[in-house]
């Protein structure tokens, strides 16, 4: 079996999990984008914070800005908190126009470059701390144009 159908395959028993547990797996990024106006209108007036884990829910801006469209309002108000993981360039922008109301990511730089020290220490037989932290940027609408500047 090639690498290729290897992680196929892995990727489809997760997914058969993750269904078993009675939970809707998205095997596409752009699903559940799709599927956010349907939460919003099923729930929308409903909620009182709507969490997305990974940035996949805004990666496609014009879809994620039509999906909160109907609650928007709620959103700018703060009576329905959108936090999502990451803070790619689009959802910065999006939440610099009020479409959700704090993002929280990852340092990628950050990571690779302390790595890379890691594994020189280990290699010349230092230890290395565990775990290590490698900091994280919260963005809110007060912050966004500051808070990825290091």
């Amino acid at each position: 079996m090639s690498l290729e159908q290897e992680l196929l395959k892995q990727r489809l028993t997760r997914i058969q999990e993750i269904e078993a547990l009675g939970f809707r797996a998205y095997g596409h990024r752009f699903e559940f984008t799709h599927t956010v106006p349907d939460i919003l209108t099923k729930y929308g007036n409903q909620l009182d914070a709507f969490v997305s884990t990974g940035a996949f829910t805004q990666w496609s801006d014009n879809a994620y800005r039509q999906a909160v469209q109907t609650v928007l309002p709620r959103i700018k108000s703060k009576q329905l908190v959108v936090l999502v993981a990451d803070t790619l360039p689009m959802q910065m922008k999006q939440l610099k126009d009020g479409y959700s109301n704090g993002n929280v990511g990852q340092r990628p730089f950050e990571m690779g470059a302390k790595a890379v020290l890691m594994l020189q220490e280990i290699s010349s037989g230092k230890k290395v701390s565990d775990p290590t932290y490698t900091g994280i940027d919260v963005c809110t609408a007060d912050t966004v144009n500051t808070c990825l500047k290091h």
